[in-house]
């Protein structure tokens, strides 16, 4: 049951936080809508009295029927405190209430003067104000048309929304809590009963000693095969146990009445061993995961439904208030017409005047004047088979009055989707935030299982296994949880044991020469049972998910300003003016791969002088640096420097956690793991990179670094905790790096091929089009910044969708050559299309594209590569191998970036895009005829030799 607590646990955790991150976001934006909305409406009112003033004169003091126009604007929006008209030096001069005190201070009034709006609008804890310029004839400011509105009820409506959403989300938070039990509680049940059946197992055990059987409950429950190969194991590892120590109790019984010298303490040695058998956890891991997403997503979605009703709903009344105004406002405008005499059909530029209406008030998709039949419409009539009398039983009409004779009307139809449309964007931005979430969500889950569930079951599995085959040399640390954790003690425990007792049997022994034949048979034994005279290892074992969560975090730290980072680079100050714009645009980004380009060759070999986790923590603090100094940075100069010095650090860091995944997986499982590793990766690149542009959006750049700056130190407090101790008994083996091994590399077709033709052109497609030209091209195809992050977050996914589904393609068996084909193909095809077509919708076919693409590519690049260095240049070893096609790719990408930047800068965006998707064909012709075409000249020459010997 405590693995079912902490997971359900955990589970809570993550909706309350992604419950309260919307209902916070929900409840913002709604106030934001309802704010603006009222601002506009209160902004028709002070229009409107400007248009009806007369404004010849150079003063308003003296302007005729300002009173009586005050007074009938007021009656059309009685709700408003009061309507003011002020003079140039902010005094108040006309006004529906002078109660209500509204000169302007000296501030305000450098502002109206210096604003080039012509209306703005202020709001406090009580009042929204709305401000509306008065210009004479001779367009010279005379003076200012003000507002004044409670905000009573926008404070109620903003309560009873907040009380809907908060309540919403606890009864959802509740309820789902409930289901996320019973669906645990269902889905964990092997788990949960392969936990009773150890606690069986043991306590008959314990009850019988001489006993060694398989509780009856395991072969009636048809639990897991591994599981019951666990229990055999554990069966097999006390008979090992039992053996010994009767041994050991036979030769001491000889000695008790001697004294033998105590065993001298040794310092204990920890080294990381990589789990050879995961198939356990990762079996019961399985049944949980999509349940936990589901649940959350469910949550979200029901939280979403029950905000979007609400919004409509609190949004309406105000709606209607604005309709009714602008309306009345239409409809006085024709009877004053009317009124002088004029026949509607003869009023002038009524029709413009409806179409001005329309574009000035989105909120109204149409308006008509009509007699009878329509004589003026301006916008979409969206009922065109209905008559206007049956649709003026439907909607609201205005009767226009000649002679106390209704001689027309106006109809006007509100736009249903208004609201929709004005929450169009906090949806996509929720939208974000939930996908964000989700992901974060799912990599927590993942660390809980591997901590709960999937780590004490497999190292408990290899630690028995070790002992039922009579290695005792080793032991584990155990750590504080569940009965697992108890047995993988106990197992430990009796290693320290049977150690010790060795060490004073063989101690005395070495003292006397009347027992030689103890000697001897001490010595077999302990041969036999892997027994070491300076006491046994303590293994610790590393394993992938050790660093995903610290992994999705870093990167999303370091990618939070991709998508605004090339616009922030133009608007900072530029001391380097002799330097095309659009190269110096770059040149953060240049700095950052030139930067990457000198760290990554020596990242694998520091790693292992310095170890996995001394590595990756070092890296973190470059990363951090970086993001506290862009927070500062004010000139292109500093963003070099900083930009350059996060290159360091994100080489440093992502390349020791891949070698970490390299190093610590079995070789079947390395493509497989390499595209999880890639997964969880870009998954938080991702995160960061839609993060980012809500971030910058709503809080403006700073913001977004300093919280790049807190993740980067979550991840580093993770790290801390979850790569475990130990020698790194891997990486001590490689050849070290050598430059002249490096060149010698590239001297080998098939790594020529794979450098040349995969790393290379993909390297340049992500640093270079992702993080150059990709928000440039949709700046120009007038997109905001958070469309740039959205359309960004859809390459980021699509390599996430294809580093899952790469292992499903290589347990298909499919070559890593093949996927590598395709992957090019795709990525190519995606950028000559948007370079040929350049628009929005073709910028997100070549995001997916190249995304999924990309994502195919990584993990099969890496293992032709390790391949290679495991094979044909093992004699110049993986540190030198991995070293080069990290190098050259660096390499390749800088000098592309530069050749791009001036393409993009003579011959524009559009040709810079196209010419990296001909690099990418390029690079795949180089690939098929390097590679492929050596394997299959092999293949001939092998079919050709075994010709031979036949005949």
């Amino acid at each position: 049951m405590y693995l079912l607590w902490r997971c359900w646990g955990a589970f809570v955790a993550l909706l309350i936080t992604i419950l309260s991150v919307l209902t916070v976001l929900s409840i913002l934006q709604h106030n934001s809508v309802l704010s603006n909305l009222v601002q506009h409406r209160i902004a028709v009112v002070v229009e409107s009295v400007d248009d009806a003033l007369s404004k010849n004169g150079p003063s308003v003091s003296n302007l005729p029927n300002a009173r009586q126009i005050l007074t009938q604007v007021k009656a059309l929006a009685p709700d408003i405190n009061a309507i003011h008209i002020l003079n140039a030096s902010g005094k108040i001069v006309h006004s529906t209430d002078r109660t209500q005190p509204l000169n302007l201070s000296q501030a305000e009034i450098n502002l109206k003067r210096t604003s080039k709006d012509e209306t703005w609008n202020k709001e406090t804890d009580k009042h929204f104000f709305s401000y509306k310029k008065i210009n004479n004839t001779s367009g010279h400011l005379i003076g200012t048309v003000a507002a004044i509105y409670p905000k009573t009820g926008y404070n109620i409506t903003v309560a009873n929304f907040t009380f809907i959403v908060i309540i919403t989300a606890l009864i959802l938070l509740l309820l789902f809590s409930v289901i996320g039990f019973i669906v645990l509680r269902l889905r964990l049940s092997e788990a949960v009963k392969s936990g009773n059946l150890l606690k069986q197992w043991y306590k008959a055990r314990s009850n019988v000693p001489t006993v060694y059987q398989i509780p009856e409950g395991a072969r009636k429950e048809q639990v897991n095969p591994q599981f019951m190969e666990l229990l055999e194991n554990l069966n097999a590892a006390d008979k090992n146990y039992d053996q010994i120590d009767s041994q050991l109790k036979k030769w001491e019984s000889e000695c008790q009445n001697q004294n033998a010298p105590a065993p001298r303490v040794l310092p204990q040695k920890i080294v990381m061993s990589p789990l050879l058998d995961i198939r356990l956890g990762i079996a019961y891991q399985r049944k949980v995961y999509t349940w936990i997403i589901g649940l959350i997503i469910a949550a979200t979605l029901s939280l979403g439904f029950v905000t979007y009703t609400s919004v409509n709903a609190s949004l309406k009344p105000e709606m209607v208030k604005r309709t009714d105004l602008i309306s009345q406002i239409a409809t006085n405008n024709i009877q004053q017409n009317v009124t002088a005499g004029i026949p509607i059909a003869s009023i002038n530029n009524l029709e413009e005047d409806l179409n001005n209406t329309l574009t000035h008030f989105p909120e109204i998709s149409f308006m008509g004047v009509a007699t009878g039949k329509f004589i003026f419409t301006a916008g979409d009539w969206q009922n065109p088979f209905y008559s206007t009398t049956q649709d003026a039983r439907k909607l609201p009409i205005y009767p226009i009055v000649s002679d106390e004779k209704n001689v027309g009307y106006i109809i006007i139809r509100p736009d249903v989707n208004y609201i929709a449309k004005q929450f169009r964007e906090v949806a996509l931005d929720l939208t974000v935030i939930v996908l964000v979430v989700l992901l974060f969500a799912y990599e927590v889950i993942v660390l809980v299982m591997t901590m709960s569930l999937s780590s004490p079951l497999n190292r408990l599995k290899q630690l028995s296994e070790m002992q039922a085959n009579g290695d005792y040399s080793s032991v584990i640390i155990p750590r504080r949880g569940n009965f697992t954790e108890y047995l993988i003690t106990r197992l430990s425990n009796r290693t320290h044991s049977i150690h010790k007792r060795y060490q004073a049997l063989a101690a005395y022994l070495k003292t006397t020469k009347t027992k030689a034949f103890l000697q001897e048979e001490l010595t077999s034994m302990a041969g036999k049972f892997k027994l070491l005279t300076e006491g046994p290892l303590t293994l610790t074992y590393p394993y992938k998910n050790d660093i995903r969560l610290a992994l999705f975090l870093f990167a999303a730290a370091d990618e939070l300003a991709l998508s605004f980072f090339p616009l922030f680079t133009r608007a900072a100050e530029n001391p380097l003016t002799w330097i095309d714009p659009a190269i110096v645009i770059s040149l953060p980004i240049a700095g950052y791969l030139i930067a990457y380009l000198f760290a990554a060759p020596f990242a694998r070999s520091l790693t292992g002088k310095w170890g996995h986790k001394k590595m990756i923590l070092g890296a973190l603090i470059f990363i951090f640096l970086s993001n506290f100094g862009m927070f500062f940075a004010t000139n292109v100069l500093e963003i070099i420097f900083w930009r350059s010095l996060g290159g360091i650090g994100y080489a440093f860091a992502v390349l020791a956690c891949q070698d970490y995944v390299i190093d610590y997986e079995p070789r079947g499982e390395r493509t497989k793991s390499l595209g999880q590793f890639s997964a969880a990766l870009f998954a938080g690149i991702f995160a960061g990179t839609a993060l980012g542009g809500v971030l910058a959006d709503r809080f403006g750049t700073s913001i977004a670094f300093m919280f790049s700056a807190f993740l980067v130190v979550i991840s580093a407090i993770l790290l801390t905790r979850m790569i475990p101790p130990g020698l790194n008994t891997k990486t001590k083996e490689e050849a070290p790096l050598r430059f002249k091994s490096i060149a010698a590399s590239l001297k080998n077709p098939r790594f020529f091929a794979v450098c040349m033709g995969l790393a290379v052109p993909q390297s340049l497609m992500d640093q270079v089009f992702i993080s150059y030209l990709f928000s440039l091209q949709l700046d120009a195809l007038d997109a905001s910044t958070a469309d740039i992050a959205r359309l960004l977050m859809v390459y980021f996914f699509m390599i996430m969708l294809s580093g899952t589904l790469l292992g499903w393609l290589t347990n298909s068996k499919i070559s890593e050559s093949s996927i590598a084909v395709t992957g090019s193909l795709i990525t190519a095809a995606g950028l000559i299309l948007t370079a040929f077509m350049p628009s929005q919708w073709t910028m997100l076919i070549a995001a997916a594209s190249t995304g999924f693409g990309h994502g195919l590519l990584r993990g099969p690049q890496v293992e032709l590569t390790m391949k290679l260095a495991e094979g044909e240049l093992k004699h110049l070893g993986s540190n030198s191998v991995l070293g080069a096609l990290r190098l050259f790719e660096r390499c390749g990408s800088i000098l592309g970036l530069l050749i791009i930047a001036a393409i993009a800068g003579y011959w524009g965006l559009p040709t810079a895009i196209s010419s990296i998707g001909v690099i990418i064909l390029g690079g795949l012709v180089i690939f098929v005829v390097y590679y492929i075409g050596t394997n299959f000249i092999d293949f001939l020459n092998k079919r050709k030799l075994s010709s031979k010997y036949e005949s």
